[in-house]
């Protein structure tokens, strides 16, 4: 049998891999029913495995949660308006950034175009311009590692790209 020592070293092994383990099950639970005298069921840790794995291996189960992770991402963490950026296109010679983005407050994919003269001349506050101009010099910078120096993976790059299209999301409407 194993010790609470790897049990622990094994839970944290998952959840440094991603894994949520904070509400792990034991066949304990079932023949004991939580520590709880009238509930308590006879039966080998086979049979309680069993009943466990049928119980939480509901499809009802299953949609609850996917229901609850859905909602609780909408409600705490979804922005408004969040452009999510699919794919971006470096032209040096217009000094300029082309965004393949989806939208996905109206679900609408569409091209963005981010010339860094035309947008300095349309804006009217020297706040704005400040941030557009450390907006370009990020989105070139974070370009140039990816892309020519391959310092940072793709999935970084879009991830980092995203969050700050949408920290700035303002700019570009």
């Amino acid at each position: 049998m194993n010790t609470s020592k790897e049990i622990e070293q094994a839970k944290q092994l998952l959840k440094d891999n991603g894994f949520y383990i904070e509400n792990l099950w034991h066949v304990d639970d079932v023949k004991y029913g939580g520590n709880s005298e009238d509930k308590y069921i006879e039966c080998t840790n086979y049979e309680a495995y069993e009943i466990l794995s049928e119980a939480v291996q509901q499809e009802s189960i299953n949609e609850s949660i996917f229901d609850n992770i859905q909602a609780i991402n909408e409600t705490k963490f979804r922005t408004m308006n969040t452009l999510l950026v699919q794919d971006v296109y470096e032209n040096t010679e217009k000094n300029e950034l082309k965004l393949f983005v989806c939208d996905t407050e109206k679900n609408k994919e569409r091209f963005i175009y981010l010339n860094r003269d035309s947008l300095i001349s349309e804006l009217s506050t020297s706040e704005e311009l400040s941030r557009l101009k450390d907006l370009f010099e990020k989105l070139i910078y974070m370009q140039h590692v990816t892309f020519s120096e391959e310092k940072q993976s793709e999935k970084d790059f879009m991830e980092d790209f995203n969050n700050l299209m949408n920290e700035n999301i303002d700019l570009l409407h």
